[in-house]
This record gives C-alpha cells, sequence and structure tokens, in this order.
C-alpha cells in the first residue's frame, strides 16, 4: 500500500514486513528513507505533532515508534489512504502495543 502525502515530497510504502517513509531531504537534493520492520515496532500511538515548529496548529496522526533505534514515523491523518493504513497496523501490531485514541 503506498500513500503520497500532498505536500511534503513523501511517500509512505506499509507492508505485512515493514513500514517505510520515503522523503526528500531538507535541502530538497536527495531521497532518503526511513523503514521500520514489523517486529522492530515498539509501540504505535495516536497523537498530536507539530510538523513546522510552534507557530503552526499541531497535526493529528499515528506515531509508528521503533524499538531502541529512536526512529519514528508520523503519518498524518490528512494522508491518502490513513485508515486503511490505520487497519492494516492494528492487523499487523499487538493491541498491547497499540494506544489509539477513538
Amino acid at each position: 500500500m503506498h500513500s503520497s502525502g500532498e505536500d511534503s515530497g513523501s511517500q509512505l510504502v506499509v507492508t505485512s514486513e515493514y513500514i517505510e517513509k520515503q522523503y526528500l531531504s531538507p535541502v530538497g537534493t536527495t531521497f532518503r528513507s526511513e523503514k521500520i520492520y514489523r517486529n522492530q515496532i515498539k509501540k504505535v500511538a495516536e497523537v498530536q505533532h507539530r510538523l513546522h515548529g510552534l507557530w503552526y496548529p499541531p497535526v493529528k496522526g499515528l506515531m509508528i515508534i521503533e524499538k531502541g533505534r529512536r526512529h519514528s514515523i508520523f503519518v498524518p491523518e490528512t494522508a491518502q489512504e490513513y485508515a486503511a493504513i490505520k487497519a492494516k497496523l492494528l492487523d499487523c501490531i499487538s493491541p498491547m502495543r497499540m494506544d489509539l485514541v477513538g
């Protein structure tokens, strides 16, 4: 399953094995990716996250946190196929590692 960010130039890939975020570097010259394998997911939480600093309102979405490596992937609620991504994570992750609001 693929989901594209509307204005961020990012793409999210969700499979039964991993979740990967592909995005442009801050300078915009290289393409980077962060991948978290299913067995390395510490927690998935529905959170309010500030994407662009204190002057912008927080955005609701899913935060996928990796065990031990301090990596995380944020999926904003406005992402295409957000409900399908959330459902797929619910199927892949044990309920003890989910912290969803509503």
